[in-house]
């Protein structure tokens, strides 16, 4: 595997674990976490080959039953995490996004 090629791959990783992290503990923070789960499939691509809008996808993630969600855009991660780093390493423009959900 070319490292320069999947180095913006790797940096999308990066931001999204990230992302989850501070979420976690700003939450548990605040007094707000009594348990969590990730759901996720690692490299899975199912997301990248639909078509769903992530207003679709909040959407469907309110008729479900959750209370609050949120799209966090690639763009979001990126400027949150990379935006001040001066070695040039960002997540490409089509990285994976979340929805943060909560019941």
């Amino acid at each position: 595997m070319d490292p320069q090629f999947t180095r913006p791959f790797r940096a999308s990783i990066v931001a999204r674990a990230r992302f989850i992290e501070d979420l976690l503990v700003e939450q548990a923070n605040r007094g707000l976490i009594v348990q969590y789960v990730i759901l996720g499939a690692g490299l899975d691509s199912f997301a990248q080959r639909r078509l769903d809008t992530p207003s679709d996808i909040v959407a469907l993630a309110r008729e479900a039953g959750f209370g609050a969600a949120r799209h966090v855009s690639a763009a979001d991660l990126t400027q949150r995490y990379f935006a001040h780093r001066t070695a040039g390493l960002r997540p490409p423009n089509n990285a994976q996004e979340l929805l943060v959900a909560t019941t």
